[in-house]
């Protein structure tokens, strides 16, 4: 058979010497290209399929035509340096992945490498394919998503290299169903300690147990009055202060002070029962063993924020309820296909679900990080000629009204003042209300599901609040305070607003216009909150929405 390929062959060979040497050089080029660009797909696949053997061997072959297009192209094609990265990655990827996959503890025996390069890499390819005219015709949707990666990545490397480091840092877990400033009542708390093999499992705590034995420290305006009943501040009511760099530093303070266990931690990272609701919502029920039942988004803060009363400082009760929920939940990820892990990553990203965590640190360039992807929780920075206003509500009826409190924002100009309604609404039942239950001394637990909302507002300490009316009472006074963040001066009023269960509470302030304004009114919204809508008057010249989540189910804008 092989004498018969050798006619075809020598016809072949006359017909290439045939033509002319452009013509050769052509049909190489478009061939390596091809071979070039099939090889760099069929190691993708390779890596798809775990055979990271062959397809570090077919990047390898696939390398040297976007190395050369790239030299030659001055790194100024966008597509090929796609490409280029791509196969960088891929190969660089597989010595990691092969180094690692076989291992039980898959993920510290990734971070054992030195994953810096893989970072900076991967920013190129993201730069790359966000500039590729390609992308732009046929993938223009996805450039929010790439633009939260790329975000994304530059909070992941910094805290990779807080690893590299050993640092440690304590997570909050707050319930918005009993909203506080930074987004809800710290129930629970874990330590991220980065020298643990398996940082990322920590052990999830009940917060009653280091505030039994921290200090006491002197009540702020409105915990003082309406939450201390006298005591002072422990360190579960910290989250009391709107800017979250200094409740973070205040709750850090209150873990140093604990007699005989100071406890010292690089940062303090917040995380909300919406984000874990929204989490769940997207990966399914999650099995608790113990209950012989299945648990759905909309019950995980029933499991995390369990009334008051069913506990007592040093129970391991709460601990172990709290454990088997993330034991749990670490199953449901594991058990997930690959397909749903892409799913999922898509979703937390294109619905910006990662942004409503809140990072402080005492790193300055991760605080700097986090500052510039907004999620500092810092109180806004503004122009001098521009209104700003942060609305804050605070319940100190403890208990969890909030998961029933529906809330209007409207905004308004008119002559020279601006103002501002807010309208609430409870949708909690009478009939709901929790049966009367023996005191605990250590934990007060109200009977109803009235929402008792100490409310707030931040201004700029040139803006001056002019009128305050709750329900059909004009107040005559409020408590304030001049507070400085970062520099500035802002002037924080508070006053308590009452919403009994199955009824509405109209809030409605008016605020002096800034001089020079520019005819910019920003609201920043508070973490854990959620507006039904955003209505703007009809003569309302500019209002932008400060921080991430502002999700509203309708928002209207007056023309």
């Amino acid at each position: 058979m092989h004498y018969q390929f050798l006619p075809h062959c020598s016809v072949f060979i006359k017909k290439w010497r045939s033509i002319s040497i452009l013509k050769r050089v052509v049909a190489l080029v478009v061939l390596s290209l091809f071979l070039s660009i099939l090889t760099t797909f069929l190691a993708i696949l390779a890596i798809l399929k775990h055979n990271f053997t062959l397809s570090y061997w077919l990047f390898t072959g696939s390398q040297p035509v976007p190395e050369v297009l790239s030299l030659l192209s001055f790194r100024q094609i966008p597509v090929v340096e796609v490409w280029r990265e791509t196969i960088w990655l891929g190969k660089n990827g597989n010595v990691l992945l092969n180094k690692s996959f076989s291992s039980d503890n898959f993920i510290s025996k990734v971070l054992e490498q030195d994953l810096l390069p893989t970072f900076e890499h991967t920013e190129r390819l993201l730069d790359a394919w966000n500039k590729a005219v390609i992308r732009k015709v046929f993938w223009s949707k996805q450039t929010a998503t790439l633009n939260e990666f790329r975000d994304l990545l530059k909070l992941a490397r910094v805290f990779y290299q807080e690893q590299q480091t050993g640092k440690k840092y304590l997570v909050i877990f707050q319930n918005a169903d009993e909203i506080r400033a930074t987004g809800g009542f710290m129930g629970s708390y874990a330590v991220l300690d980065f020298k643990n093999s398996e940082f990322w499992r920590p052990t999830i705590r009940d917060i009653y147990d280091p505030s039994g034995i921290s200090v006491i420290t002197e009540s702020p305006m409105g915990h003082a009055r309406y939450l201390s009943d006298g005591r002072g501040m422990a360190l579960h009511d910290a989250n009391w202060f709107a800017d979250f760099p200094v409740t973070a530093k205040k709750i850090l303070w209150f873990f140093e002070e604990i007699k005989q266990d100071p406890q010292f931690y690089d940062g303090v990272i917040a995380i909300n029962s919406q984000t874990v609701e929204k989490v769940l919502d997207k990966i399914g029920s999650i099995y608790l063993p113990s209950e012989s039942r299945w648990m759905s988004a909309k019950e995980f803060s029933q499991v995390v924020r369990q009334d008051r009363n069913e506990f007592f400082p040093g129970s391991q009760q709460k601990a172990q309820q709290l454990q088997e929920l993330e034991t749990a939940l670490w199953l449901k990820l594991e058990q997930l296909s690959e397909k749903e892990k892409t799913s999922l990553f898509s979703e937390v990203l294109s619905n910006q679900i990662w942004r409503e965590v809140l990072v402080f640190s005492k790193n300055d360039q991760l605080q700097k990080t986090s500052e510039e992807l907004e999620i500092a929780g810092e109180i806004a920075q503004v122009a001098p000629n521009d209104f700003f206003v942060y609305p804050l509500e605070s319940n100190v009826g403890i208990n969890k009204a909030n998961a029933k409190v529906k809330r209007d924002l409207m905004v308004e100009s008119i002559d020279s003042l601006l103002r501002l309604k807010v309208l609430f609404t409870n949708q909690a039942k009478i009939a709901d209300r929790p049966l009367e239950q023996q005191e605990n001394k250590a934990y007060k637990v109200a009977n109803h599901f009235g929402y008792v909302n100490y409310y707030r507002f931040i201004v700029p300490e040139d803006i001056e609040v002019l009128s305050v009316v709750v329900g059909d009472e004009v107040l005559q006074d409020w408590e304030s305070q001049e507070i400085a963040v970062s520099g500035r001066v802002f002037t924080e009023i508070g006053f308590l607003v009452v919403v009994p269960e199955e009824s509405q509470k109209q809030v409605m302030i008016d605020f002096s216009a800034p001089d020079s304004w520019s005819g910019k009114i920003l609201v920043q919204k508070q973490p854990g909150l959620v507006y039904q809508t955003a209505i703007m008057g009809k003569i309302l010249p500019t209002i932008d929405l400060v921080g991430f989540s502002w999700s509203l189910p309708s928002r209207e804008a007056v023309q």
